[in-house]
């Protein structure tokens, strides 16, 4: 029974690696499903600021940084300060 429980974890595991590898193509340069919510946030909230986002999508402020950063440099969006 436990060569047969290895044989399926070695199957689990071969497709598991299989799918990631071919996901990982398939979307390389595609925004990440976080990276989509802030974007969708931004489209409906044009005005808003990184806490507004933070607050509303509950991000940590770095992670939040960090994708905001990829984002603007893939000119995504634009950033505005506030006088």
């Amino acid at each position: 029974m436990n060569k047969d429980i290895e044989k399926i974890r070695d199957f689990n595991r071969f497709y598991a690696n299989y799918f990631n590898r071919f996901e990982k193509e398939l979307y390389q340069g595609f925004p990440s499903m976080n990276e989509a919510r802030v974007m969708a946030f931004l489209h409906f909230h044009q005005s808003s600021t990184a806490t507004d986002i933070q607050n509303e999508l509950g991000f940590d402020k770095g992670q939040l940084s960090k994708m905001l950063t990829k984002l603007e440099k893939k000119r995504y969006f634009e950033t505005y300060s506030q006088s």
